[in-house]
């Protein structure tokens, strides 16, 4: 049996963009996918969930584009 090379994450946090409309067309926007990340840190071992949405309206502007969250620009990624 293999052993696990990190810990399990103690705290989970689930980012989603703020806005469920695309500002441009006004259609509703779905959850395409969901990155995920883990930091380690001193105080333990953290899950970002961020959810990614994308405008389905062909005639959009923003079709097919991905929207993240705020909460995404301030990941601190290796």
């Amino acid at each position: 049996m293999k052993t696990r090379k990190s810990a399990e994450p103690t705290i989970t946090r689930d980012l989603t963009p703020e806005r469920t409309a695309y500002p441009h067309c006004g259609w509703p926007m779905w959850a395409d996918y969901v990155n995920r990340r883990t930091i380690h840190a001193l105080a333990g071992v953290t899950r970002l969930n961020l959810t990614v949405r994308r405008c389905r309206t062909a005639d959009c502007a923003g079709y097919k584009k991905p929207v993240r969250g705020r909460g995404f620009i301030h990941v601190a990624t290796p």
